[in-house]
């Protein structure tokens, strides 16, 4: 399965994903949409965003971006 996902990589290209981990469901939401429009910016395809809580009882909410991304791209630099 993994190489037909490969198979929507062109040449030059790396697949990447972020995830981070917040408290606040609504700051959660809005750094996944800030993440996606930077790697956007960057030149990326955004493949997923998806936001997702913990288990019952926890806080703790967060997100994860998928994209494509050129090859060279390097997460640093995104400033948190």
């Amino acid at each position: 399965m993994e190489s037909s996902r490969q198979s929507d990589l062109k040449d030059g290209e790396t697949r990447i994903t972020i995830s981070r981990r917040m408290g606040d469901r609504d700051a959660a939401f809005d750094s996944m949409v800030a993440m996606a429009s930077t790697l956007r910016a960057k030149g990326c395809r955004i493949g997923e965003t998806q936001g997702w809580m913990a288990l019952k009882g926890s806080d703790k909410r967060g997100f994860h971006v998928r994209a494509v991304c050129p090859d060279g791209f390097s997460l640093s630099q995104i400033r948190s």
